[in-house]
């Protein structure tokens, strides 16, 4: 059927912006790996952290608006997709920005919580706060890209996100370069922040 062939072809540049992230992370642990031990374990479990409210509430929203979003684009109605959009940033972040307060003020006591225990050590708790910290400020952008993407993905069109996407890993990259030496592993998750910030504004004026 024709529509399955085009389901195809969306999906292509989508697997292809899937790929752009996860070389981000790539390159983060390679860099990690060039420094004092248990900082890659740090950035693991930091990670996970942001995941769940990210994953709870960012990809919530995203896939919530879609419906609405795609029934506006089939009628050509610009406004209304607009407005969704408007209102599934809004919804992020009422949802979002509690956890990431939370993250933030209270990250220590909620590591010390899940993982201080057998072979963690206080000093791991140390690394993965730090890294935590710095991956909290960028949960708002986390989480207003998977929202701006859908916006995209209503009109069918699944490249300009994907070039986007391409763009800020690029950055990424060279941030990491140039951060590590001055602000070690936290200067790695610094330009993750910084990279996926530029990322969800260009999408927004876009």
């Amino acid at each position: 059927h024709a529509g399955v062939w085009k389901i195809f072809a969306l999906m292509v540049p989508v697997l292809v912006g899937q790929a752009a992230g996860e070389v981000n992370k790539l390159v983060d642990v390679l860099l990690a790996r060039s420094l004092s031990e248990g900082i890659v374990s740090a950035f693991y479990y930091a990670n996970r952290l942001i995941q769940l409210p990210l994953s709870m509430f960012g990809f919530a929203v995203a896939v919530a608006i879609l419906p609405t979003l795609s029934q506006a684009a089939a009628r050509n109605r610009v406004k209304e997709i607009r407005e969704t959009l408007m209102t599934g940033f809004r919804q992020s972040y009422f949802l979002v920005c509690p956890s990431l307060l939370g993250l933030v003020f209270f990250g220590e006591p909620i590591v010390r919580l899940l993982f201080e225990r057998g072979d963690w050590t206080t000093a791991q708790t140390e690394l993965t706060v730090r890294a935590l910290t710095i991956y909290a400020l960028g949960l708002l952008s986390f989480a207003w890209i998977k929202v701006g993407v859908t916006g995209f993905f209503c009109v069918d069109d699944t490249k300009t996100p994907v070039i986007v996407a391409s763009a800020s890993m690029i950055l990424n990259i060279l941030l990491n370069i140039a951060l590590v030496r001055p602000l070690g592993y936290q200067g790695l998750a610094l330009a993750t922040v910084i990279s996926y910030t530029v990322n969800f504004a260009a999408l927004y004026v876009m």
